[in-house]
């Protein structure tokens, strides 16, 4: 859903795209499910799933973006969104 916390700051989502913008709204917001939303969009259900996967890629990306911004730099500690590590080994320790 939608928030002003970390994945969901109004600078952020101010950089998605209208339509990124509008599927959000439509389902975190509005809270349409995706049938709704394919049939008001005239569009099919797997696109309308598609997109708001992108879409929510896009808002974790620009809010990691500008939370590293406001950092100054990548702090060691900071990862960037769905890049888990597998548990190896650190990097630089090889």
């Amino acid at each position: 859903m939608l928030t002003r916390g970390p994945f969901g700051s109004r600078d952020a989502l101010d950089e998605l795209s209208v339509e990124q913008r509008a599927m959000l709204s439509l389902h975190d917001l509005e809270e349409l499910g995706v049938e709704r939303i394919a049939e008001i969009l005239a569009i099919p259900v797997g696109t309308v799933k598609s997109r708001l996967h992108h879409s929510r890629a896009a808002l974790r990306e620009k809010t990691w973006t500008l939370q590293r911004n406001d950092r100054g730099g990548v702090d060691g500690r900071m990862r960037r969104p769905g890049r888990e590590s597998s548990g190896g080994c650190p990097s630089g320790s090889r």
